[in-house]
């Protein structure tokens, strides 16, 4: 590819979603300087792997998995082996209907004096659950693009974003000072 060819193709496709590469890494890592410096990385790399990008239309979910493996090689270097960065929340098995707790999470979310409450709540969920979490309610990815971004199966996609909302729930209820969320 044309160097500036490949130039404007990475300012059309590519850079326009710095800020949401950013933000995913920040919800993976809460350290603002960690996630500036991955960013960069992935961006770097997505810009030596353009030629790889088949479909501009997945550019983002492309990204984010480029961000993702980025992240991952930091940890396994920091000798982290994908510890989880917040205490592990353990899952009670609380039956919920999915499309109640999804819409009560997302409700809180919205909630704009409830947002900030709600962020804190999510960084105190597991990084594995988090992470979906995010792609799917911050991002608003489809589970398919979830499971490829993260190299899963989307089965283990979707319980763990079951999972991971039923945590949120009950960390936003002790943020709030034990207030049920409902």
């Amino acid at each position: 590819m044309r160097e500036g060819k490949k130039r404007k193709l990475f300012e059309a496709v590519i850079e326009p979603y710095y800020e949401n590469v950013y933000r995913f890494i920040l919800s993976q890592t809460n350290d603002q300087e960690l996630a500036q410096d991955l960013t960069q990385n992935a961006f770097e790399k997505a810009w030596l792997k353009l030629e790889q990008l088949r479909d501009t239309e997945a550019a983002l979910s492309w990204l984010l998995s480029i961000a993702n493996s980025e992240k991952n090689l930091y940890f396994r270097a920091q000798n982290r082996n994908k510890r989880s960065l917040f205490k592990e929340t353990l899952y009670d098995g609380t039956e919920l209907e999915l499309i109640d707790l999804e819409s009560n999470v997302l409700e809180l979310v919205l909630l704009k004096e409830s947002k900030m409450e709600a962020i804190k709540a999510l960084y105190q969920v597991e990084e594995k659950y988090r992470e979906v979490v995010w792609l799917r309610i911050i991002e608003e990815m489809e589970y398919e693009k979830i499971a490829e971004t993260l190299d899963m199966k989307e089965g283990t996609v979707r319980t763990r974003y079951r999972r991971g909302l039923i945590c949120l729930r009950e960390e936003y209820a002790k943020v709030i000072g034990g207030e049920n969320c409902e």
